[in-house]
């Protein structure tokens, strides 16, 4: 990801990976949503967040792989700061 000077704010965000056809449009879809988005807004995005953008309601485990993008980037800002 790259953040703007002040680090608060995404302005690109790629990834690369393997997983199921949900975790992948996942990936492809939020991360599309979180450039010029704060990082800030981001780590707060929840459950019903992800499931408005995808558009379903997920069971618990179709919604660890919907949010493998998430982790990944709150992983990311923890080691940005």
């Amino acid at each position: 990801m790259a953040l703007s000077d002040d680090g608060t704010i995404v302005e690109a965000v790629r990834f690369t990976g393997d997983g199921c056809t949900l975790s992948q449009a996942s990936a492809s879809l939020l991360s599309e949503q979180m450039v010029g988005t704060a990082v800030s807004e981001i780590i707060e995005w929840d459950t019903e967040y992800i499931e408005e953008r995808v558009g379903m309601e997920l069971t618990p485990s179709r919604l660890q792989c919907a949010e493998l993008v998430l982790t990944a980037f709150r992983q990311a800002a923890e080691d940005h700061e």
